[in-house]
């Protein structure tokens, strides 16, 4: 078994999100423990402290706020509906409550799991994108792989490993296959863009060796031209998949992963992502 965690505003369960690590969950028969993030921190207030020596301005949450029993009582049920749907896929759940910095939060939960899930959209602040603010600072902190969870979901009956010759891209491809053993039987698509559009030489035989010991299905997609253009063209038409790159910003190939392009890839490849660091 393994720790998976699932990132979730405690104000607003995405259901979809939820679904969908759940299904990961299944394949893992593990449970998932859902991280329920309040970011207490937005709700300090300056109070004026009455002592014997006089009186000083401190930051603290007003425990008598209205707005805070109200928060309090959506997180509740939210917690009692992810235990519901976690028992309706009859998935074990446990419920972490983390009330600091969420990004703070959530790079020390990641630094002792095996994986996180996080809805795209999740924020504190309204919509800011996809991925929204919150999510891209929490990619960057990750201290485990991270998937970004479709807004819909079939099934995984494909793998396609973005390749940019990187360590950071090879790092990936190794840690989704040791996380996901069970996917052995799925087809195998390596994804690269060559400068001529041919791939060979020892760099290519040796990575079929190492997937050989692992899928039995296993194809090479090589293309030339612009990486963004050429990747999108060919995923679009892709579909009931997941896909795995590299390091987050970090590569010339996740560079297509910054703010504005990935509202296009999200949205319009509706498909898991899997990102993991070095």
């Amino acid at each position: 078994m393994q720790k998976i965690l699932i990132a979730i505003n405690g104000e607003e369960l995405n259901e979809q999100a939820l679904n969908f690590a759940c299904a990961i969950a299944r394949i893992k028969a593990s449970p998932l423990t859902g991280i329920f993030l309040e970011n207490l921190v937005e709700n300090e207030q300056l109070i004026w402290k009455v002592t014997g020596g006089g009186n000083y301005p401190e930051w603290e949450i007003d425990e008598r706020s209205k707005a805070l029993a109200a928060k309090a009582k959506k997180i509740t049920a939210n917690i009692e509906k992810f235990r519901a749907v976690c028992q309706a896929n009859q998935v074990a759940c446990k419920v972490h409550e983390d009330k600091s910095v969420p990004v703070r939060e959530m790079e020390t939960e990641s630094r002792f799991a095996d994986l996180l899930i996080l809805d795209a959209c999740m924020s504190f602040k309204g919509y800011t994108g996809t991925p929204s603010d919150l999510v891209q600072q929490i990619l960057r902190h990750a201290e485990c792989p991270v998937i970004i969870a479709p807004e819909s979901y079939t099934a995984i009956n494909e793998i396609i490993f973005m390749y940019d010759g990187s360590k950071n891209a090879a790092y990936a491809i190794k840690q989704f296959a040791y996380l996901f053993p069970e996917l052995y039987d799925k087809r195998v698509i390596v994804f690269r863009i060559a400068e001529d559009g041919i791939w060979q030489g020892p760099e290519r035989e040796q990575m079929l060796e190492w997937l050989q010991q692992r899928y039995s299905a296993i194809g090479f997609e090589v293309q030339k031209g612009d990486v963004k253009d050429k990747m999108f063209d060919y995923l679009l038409k892709r579909e009931n998949n997941i896909i795995v790159m590299g390091s987050y910003g970090r590569t010339a190939l996740s560079r297509f992963f910054t703010h504005s392009d990935a509202d296009f890839v999200i949205n319009t490849i509706p498909r898991p992502l899997f990102i993991s660091h070095i």
